[in-house]
């Protein structure tokens, strides 16, 4: 009766520890909701962040620009966002996330359209490949959706 028990209690506990994210597992390039930027994520002291490390201008749509580039041609729309674009590297849009019970909490993203930063909150799904990235904002939560890149 004894065995039975150590062998039941031992499977149980695998099977949770097996369940368990690494802390780690969201290190790593990511692709945005909107397709047109990779965010890497990086661990600093215990904390996890994530910057823009590359803008795919080739899927920005030049049809829906800021109202003062109206005017320009689509080569001059691709130049300014462009230009845009190259401020945007390297900025840091998720910071602060502290891992707990397999979930990446307590931190902020950074809405560039808007300068907003919001309250996040990061968990991983569909075999580590897609992060769930949820963002308040008050009573308000939307979940965006990022895909992992493999570079």
């Amino acid at each position: 009766m004894k065995r039975i028990l150590y062998i039941a209690i031992f499977i149980l506990t695998s099977s949770s520890c097996l369940a368990q994210k690494n802390a780690n597992s969201i290190v790593g390039t990511w692709l945005n909701n909107e397709k047109k930027a990779h965010i890497e994520i990086y661990e600093e002291n215990g904390k996890y962040y994530g910057k823009v490390s590359k803008i795919l201008i080739d899927k920005m749509d030049t049809s829906n620009v800021d109202e003062r580039l109206k005017d320009l041609s689509d080569a001059e729309k691709k130049q300014k966002i462009q230009e845009n674009a190259n401020k945007m590297l390297n900025t840091i849009i998720l910071s602060d996330l502290e891992f707990s019970n397999n979930e990446w909490k307590n931190g902020s993203l950074l809405v560039p359209k808007d300068n907003k930063t919001l309250k996040a909150s990061v968990t991983l799904e569909k075999d580590n490949s897609v992060l769930a990235v949820k963002v308040k904002k008050g009573w308000f939560s939307k979940t965006i959706y990022w895909t992992k890149v493999n570079l």
